[in-house]
């Protein structure tokens, strides 16, 4: 028994020093600080009405989301899966630490038990786990908010653990590890990182496989692959919700297929455009040649984009005196990214190692690794057209995912895994005299290397973007012939080179010193006078420090000047009531509460009720400003209850989370809107709201309202108010929206999508409906409607419309909601009918004559199987898992 307790300490020191660093790490999220995140606070705004309506309605969940882009499936902005047992384990694991503390320390923990798979030793395994957790990728997207991302990113590792546990000897216990961990990352529901998963262990098994096979144990690796797969099955049971209901939506957004053939301005479409995001948009984050040397250098293109030369004043006082001014206003990031919030930095030392170990160590594993770390470092870069294009066009799904550097995460888990693999060896095994010499060499010639990079910076690359360089080159167009300021030009350009030079040298430097780290620990231990504990300390500390001051510059508790009140506030916390709620109304959005909640029976009541709620649930439960939570309540109440839309008047407004807050936005924020949708507001909504800002700007009333009536699309939207600055009443557009719903006097069937797009600009949708062909079975022309014929909202819900009709003659009555095959249900007096699409986005149905009862229910069948499905495969996997690793635990003891 003594034996296993001492076996047992390292995990419980490892667990301790996770914990530790992780709580030190965001020391300031507590009770009264949360992380400033800027995409969590988009999320609350997209997910402000499926969040109210699961407070009020007792843990249902909403599915459809009538808030933003005049209304969408809610499955990525919030839906929940209870029925995923492992919703209730995942917060015991991360031992109950919330957010951003408890992703991060299941980042590290997950490492540590990949280290564990593959027989590291424990205390080595400490070392290259925080390593692991604090590499800036895990840093920076926790600190902009994408948590789910870093989720998926953490379970990585014990994933591959698992895979190779498995195929190395313990296959029935490896696949319960697998099994465990690619539920808890199908649930953090990031498809993009699961693809790159899918590629680390699709190659790692293939090279496992062949390695048996060649040692003549094809049955043990049939058996071993069998069970994985089931683990996978398993694994994807569990999640068979989320899954479904993802794949379902997926093929309907802006990743799916679009009918269109042509664009805007009647060129075709390519078809990869049509099929999946366009390249540009794919690639729009994607490195700079020599970028990747972040890895080891954090600073080898400057680190982020968000920080000018002007804050780093060592750096400016390498310039020549006359140009130090000028060069204030340029970034320090000289990269070609759209934008860049850090570097992707893995650390020096434990890169060093990676590479050391790709040449030397003894284990098939660097194969797989190798080729994935070269393949993904080319299909990080922008320049590498012919691979980029041949992904993006021929590899099946690549072109749904953007920022497509993010297959650098594979280095990120490669790493150190393989790094801590190699010391793991050097200690264990015999070094002969050849294979020391070898080692040194070795050691010697990557330092060689890295001190020459250091000396002549200019092999990474340019120290000016391409950006700048057409900047100054426009410059130099301007001022041709004078030639005191075209010397002043080559004068900016010259310093900013030298500046950046310092920058990248200075950052070198420091990227040396822990590289000599790494080198004496490979001699010390090519001559055995290492032993694990010390190697484990002195691995331990160094990545600790090397790695904590390197995120440190991206998260931290500096204080920056709010220019708006004057007072010094943490750049990268805020106050736990900013980050509860994110938006506060102004007097725009109260004139619209004012005036709409007079819709609302009972308001104050159900305001009343809502905000109960709100204090017995976190976040709001810690909200000290009683007026901001009543706010919350008060438009809470409202979006659950009424359904008019709101247009900011603004060409942002299709990439904010405001609005969608407190109205039923014709805009928002999500990186995957449906398609049709998406394709209107590139033909229509962006140029009727540039129309109608220019006559704005004129401040005629009569040339505004002529502008309002010629909203032809965001009319039929039934826009009903346009949001133009915050402190002035909104323009009343209810007269020219159409409403709720309404008839069609006249149907003009479009034979193409492309007949139907065109078609909007030029029909009257007021009194015509445009109508597919393929819709012609379930439509009728109109004969005889007269004017009394009415069809209005009598009751809104989230997922349930209710409206009541009358006409003379049957006709086809067009709804303002968005077309979604895929749930929407149509009832006329409790008889299912069925449903057309018309004027390209909205839903429409035949209504017989006479008075009726038209119900809208929201019941996607993806859904209520998929939650099924998800209770039985989980329990299925947690009992498997708990009886394996039950068993494995009772042997351990007995053996003691």
């Amino acid at each position: 028994m003594k034996s296993f307790f001492i076996k047992a300490l390292p995990h419980a020191v490892a667990v301790i020093v996770f914990a530790i660093i992780s709580v030190t790490f965001f020391s300031l999220i507590g009770d009264e600080y949360a992380l400033k995140q800027s995409d969590i606070q988009h999320i609350m705004g997209m997910g402000k009405e499926i969040n109210d309506y699961r407070m009020m309605h007792n843990g249902e969940e909403a599915l459809w989301s009538d808030n933003m882009f005049g209304g969408m499936p809610a499955y990525q902005t919030g839906v929940r899966y209870p029925s995923n047992v492992f919703s209730y384990i995942e917060p015991a694991l991360k031992l109950g630490l919330n957010g951003a503390i408890g992703t991060l320390f299941m980042c590290m923990l997950g490492f540590y038990i990949f280290c564990l798979c593959v027989r590291v030793n424990p205390w080595l395994g400490i070392a290259a786990a925080v390593s692991f957790g604090l590499s800036t990728i895990n840093i920076l997207y926790l600190g902009a908010g994408h948590t789910s991302k870093v989720n998926a990113i953490g379970y990585m590792a014990p994933i591959l653990g698992g895979l190779l546990l498995a195929f190395r000897g313990k296959w029935v216990l490896g696949s319960a590890v697998f099994a465990l961990f690619m539920t808890l990352h199908l649930r953090a529901n990031h498809l993009q990182m699961t693809y790159y998963l899918m590629m680390l262990l699709g190659a790692v098994a293939l090279a496992e496989v062949i390695k048996l096979v060649l040692k003549k144990e094809l049955v043990y690796a049939l058996k071993t692959s069998a069970l994985l797969l089931v683990a996978t099955i398993m694994a994807v049971l569990s999640n068979a919700g989320n899954l479904m209901t993802t794949y379902e939506y997926s093929k309907l957004t802006t990743r799916g297929k679009s009918e269109l053939t042509m664009t805007k301005d009647g060129a075709a479409k390519e078809s990869s455009d049509s099929q999946g995001l366009k390249t540009d948009y794919i690639l729009e984050y994607n490195m700079a040649p020599g970028e990747p040397w972040s890895m080891v250098i954090p600073n080898a293109k400057g680190g982020s984009s968000m920080v000018s030369l002007a804050d780093n004043k060592e750096a400016l006082q390498q310039a020549d005196r006359k140009t130090r001014e000028q060069l204030k206003g340029f970034p320090q990031y000289w990269g070609e990214q759209g934008a860049s919030a850090g570097a992707f930095y893995f650390g020096a030392a434990m890169m060093f190692l990676f590479v050391l170990a790709l040449i030397f160590i003894k284990d098939s594993i660097k194969w797989p690794f190798l080729i994935l770390s070269i393949l993904a470092i080319f299909l990080a870069m922008k320049n590498m057209h012919g691979l980029n294009d041949f992904f993006i066009h021929k590899f099946p799904m690549y072109n749904k995912f953007r920022d497509t550097k993010m297959m650098l995460v594979l280095i990120q888990i490669m790493a150190p895994a393989l790094g801590v693999l190699f010391i793991d060896q050097l200690i264990k095994s015999e070094i002969t005299p050849k294979l020391r010499k070898s080692l040194w060499i070795g050691s010697g010639a990557l330092l060689f290397i890295f001190i020459l990079v250091m000396a002549s910076p200019n092999m990474t690359g340019p120290f000016i973007s391409s950006a700048e360089v057409e900047y100054l080159d426009n410059a130099r167009t301007q001022y041709k012939g004078q030639a005191d300021t075209l010397s002043m030009i080559d004068s900016i350009e010259d310093s900013l080179v030298d500046t950046r030079h310092f920058i990248f040298r200075q950052d070198a430097q420091r990227s040396l010193l822990w590289i000599l780290f790494a080198v004496v620990l490979v001699v010390m231990a090519s001559l055995k006078k290492l032993n694990v504990y010390v190697a484990a300390s002195v691995l331990s500390i160094v990545c600790a420090i090397d790695m904590w001051s390197v995120s440190s510059r991206y998260m931290n508790e500096s204080k920056v000047k709010n220019p708006q009140t004057g007072k010094q506030e943490y750049r990268h916390y805020a106050k736990i009531d900013d980050m509860a709620i994110p938006y506060s109304p102004d007097q725009c959005d109260l004139f619209i509460l004012e005036k709409e909640k007079e819709n609302v029976a009972n308001f104050d009541g159900i305001k009343g009720q809502l905000l109960n709620e709100m204090l017995a649930n976190k976040p709001y439960s810690q909200v000290k400003d009683k007026k901001k939570l009543e706010y919350a309540a008060a438009f809470g109440a409202l979006g659950l209850n009424t359904d008019y839309r709101v247009l900011l008047a603004n060409p942002a407004v299709f990439s904010e989370a405001s609005m969608p807050y407190f109205h039923k936005s014709i805009g928002g924020y999500h990186a995957a809107k449906l398609k049709i949708y998406q394709e209107v507001i590139d033909f229509y909504l962006q140029d009727e709201i540039v129309a109608l800002n220019q006559a704005l700007q004129t401040r005629s009333k009569d040339t505004v309202d002529t502008a309002l009536q010629n909203l032809q699309v965001l009319n039929m939207l039934n826009t009903r108010y346009i949001k133009y600055a915050g402190e002035a009443p909104p323009l009343d557009n209810s007269m020219n929206a159409f409403g709720n719903a309404w008839f069609a006097k006249d149907i003009q069937f479009m034979p193409t999508a492309d007949a139907e797009m065109a078609a909007l600009a030029t029909a009257d949708l007021r009194n015509t409906a445009l109508v597919r062909d393929s819709f012609k079975g379930v439509v009728k022309p109109t004969q005889g409607l007269d004017s009394t014929a009415t069809v209005s909202l009598t009751s809104y819900g989230t997922k349930r419309l209710i409206f009541s009709s009358k006409s003379n003659v049957e006709a086809p009555a067009i709804f303002s909601e968005i077309y979604y095959p895929e749930g929407w249900i149509c009832r006329i007096d409790g008889n299912e009918v069925p449903v057309f699409k018309a004027n390209y986005i909205l839903r429409g149905v035949q209504v017989p004559a006479g008075e009726h009862q038209i119900e809208w229910s929201f019941e996607p069948a993806s859904y209520s199987k998929g939650t099924t499905i998800n209770y039985i495969g989980s329990i299925s996997i947690l009992m498997f898992v708990l009886l394996i690793f039950g068993l494995n635990l009772k042997n351990e003891v007995l053996k003691q």
